[in-house]
């Protein structure tokens, strides 16, 4: 078993063994998502049909009670596969992940977390086995530092085990991590932030990433201006830049203008980065409009990119270089058991394009229960192709209450490939279906007890 792993291991059964000692003074509250899939599909690999059921089980687990501020987590996931070919299903052969384990200690003026956790920033979604330490000085300042083994960004395994299959020069088995963030909140109307974030080889013999992130946000009377910028401080470059205008307008329009700089990011570990990735400039436009009752909405979007040169092809036939996106959404509640729902999407670039669009109907019983009818149509180039066919589906998909702690659901979709060069391209047919419980057992702290009666 792995370092980073048994660690967290540890931690849960520290969970354990503090919640079976003071279960009588402290609420405890599980939550728990079961699923079950069924995928009866042609891989790519093969093209021989085949069916299986994956099982996927998620629990969440907080224990309060243990003093002011104090709560224990964790966040379990446990996985099987029946059927033909289950090692096609992601990570299939991993039978059980903690994604999050912490002892946490939150007060007013800062807070502690030791254990397996999450960091969630504009830089993405990075996960490490440490301690992280957020002080709260006064309402306008936020400061935070953190630090320790890190694992696969947005996964919960480290770099050893899922590298070393698809890179010849993988990092060492474990990463650290340390970086530090701060908000500023001077006014109600205005927000900033920065972030500092670097990863080392445990060995101390190379850096594998440096980067860093600054968000503003600005409200000039009815004008909202937010602001992004990512570096990659290793290879001196900016990997995305982006500022957003938006305003509301005459007739319940709110509209907004985006000037973005995008440039892919890789950690300095993987080759992936020695490949020049291409980067592009884009502006977006997008309105959106909703009547006064809610029962009706609108949304229009579209955007332009340039792509940077590639220095690639030939004289005669180049690569494109510019690219457009459009995006289209509406729907209509002509009375409260029913809502309509339509989407069109439309991509096209240098190397690739897709387009997708879809029609549903959905049935409201009562507040919180609702059905659902489906139909769609898709086809991509040059992405998993589906090229000169179009891929047609109809589904059904609905979620209904049994209690107030228990909710069931279920999806199920039929995909068929209007394929017009069988000899040449991938079968897209396919069905996927799934059916999941959502229950929870225990107390809510946020819920004040009731006494019971005692005979």
């Amino acid at each position: 078993m792995k370092r980073s792993r048994s660690g967290a291991l540890t931690i849960v059964g520290v969970l354990g063994l503090a919640w079976a000692v003071t279960a009588s003074a402290q609420s405890v509250r599980v939550t728990g998502l079961t699923t079950a899939r069924y995928i009866d599909v042609k891989p790519i690999t093969t093209q021989q049909r085949v069916s299986l059921i994956p099982l996927t089980q998620d629990l969440h687990i907080n224990v309060w009670g243990l003093g002011t501020g104090v709560r224990l987590y964790s966040e379990l996931r446990g996985r099987t596969s029946a059927g033909d070919e289950t090692d096609i299903w992601p990570q299939s052969n991993d039978n059980f992940d903690v994604l999050a384990a912490y002892a946490e200690v939150d007060r007013t003026r800062f807070r502690l977390r030791a254990g397996r956790q999450w960091k969630t920033s504009s830089l993405g979604f990075y996960n490490f086995d440490g301690g992280s330490l957020l002080i709260r000085p006064t309402r306008a300042l936020r400061a935070e530092v953190y630090g320790g083994w890190s694992l696969l960004a947005g996964e919960s395994d480290d770099y050893d085990a899922i590298a070393q299959a698809i890179e010849p020069y993988k990092p060492s088995e474990h990463q650290t991590i340390a970086g530090a963030e701060l908000q500023l909140r001077p006014t109600s109307a205005v927000t900033l932030s920065g972030l500092y974030q670097r990863e080392v080889r445990n060995d101390r013999a190379g850096l594998n990433s440096e980067r860093l992130a600054g968000n503003a946000s600005v409200r000039l009377g009815v004008f909202t201006l937010d602001g992004m910028v990512q570096s990659d401080l290793a290879a001196q470059v900016i990997n995305q830049a982006r500022a957003q205008l938006t305003a509301p307008l005459p007739g319940r329009l709110i509209a907004s203008i985006e000037a973005r700089r995008y440039r892919p990011y890789f950690d300095l570990w993987t080759i992936w980065g020695m490949f020049n990735p291409i980067g592009f400039r884009e502006a977006l436009a997008n309105a959106r409009w909703s009547n006064a009752a809610g029962t009706a909405a609108l949304h229009l979007g579209g955007g332009v990119r340039r792509y940077d040169s590639d220095n690639g092809g030939v004289a005669f036939e180049r690569l494109r270089e510019d690219g457009w996106r459009a995006v289209a959404d509406a729907s209509i509640t002509p009375f409260a058991a029913m809502t309509l729902i339509g989407s069109y999407r439309g991509d096209i670039g240098f190397g690739a394009a897709k387009s997708d669009g879809s029609l549903t109907a959905r049935f409201n019983f009562g507040a919180s229960n609702y059905l659902s009818a489906s139909a769609l149509a898709f086809q991509t180039v040059q992405e998993m192709d589906v090229r000169e066919g179009t891929v047609l589906g109809a589904g059904t998909d609905a979620s209904f209450r049994l209690s107030n702690v228990s909710r069931i659901g279920w999806s199920l979709a039929y995909y068929r490939h209007n394929n017009q060069s069988p000899a040449e391209e991938i079968d897209w047919n396919q069905m996927r279906g799934a059916v999941w419980l959502e229950w929870s057992i225990g107390s809510n702290p946020d819920v004040a007890r009731v006494a019971r009666r005692t005979p």
